[in-house]
C-alpha cells in the first residue's frame, strides 16, 4: 500500500510518499509509451528539495518540498531553496 502525506507549514509544501518497495528512488527518463517511472523525474524537475529515507519495516519514504509563493510576492527563502536544488 502506498501512503501519501501532505503538509503546509511556514510557507512550505511538503509531500511524503511511503511505499513498501525496497529499491532506491531513481530518476528515470521514461519513454512516451511507458506507463510508469515518471514520478521521480517530476519531483526532481519541480521540487525545491527532495530526499528519501528507509521505512521502519522495509520500503521507503520519498519526500519533496516546495516553497510556496504568495500572490504578488515571493516567500522569503525561495532564492535560497532554488540555489540548494541546483547544487
Amino acid at each position: 500500500m502506498v501512503k501519501v502525506r501532505v503538509r503546509v507549514m511556514d510557507g512550505l509544501l511538503r509531500v511524503d510518499v511511503t511505499d513498501p518497495e525496497p529499491g532506491l528512488p531513481r530518476v528515470v527518463a521514461a519513454s512516451d509509451t511507458d506507463e510508469g517511472h515518471r514520478g521521480m523525474a517530476i519531483v526532481a524537475a519541480s521540487a525545491d528539495r527532495w530526499g528519501w529515507h528507509p521505512g521502519p519495516g522495509g520500503g521507503k519514504t520519498v519526500w519533496w518540498a516546495q516553497v510556496l509563493e504568495r500572490r504578488g510576492s515571493a516567500v522569503p527563502g525561495r532564492d535560497e531553496a532554488a540555489k540548494a536544488r541546483n547544487e
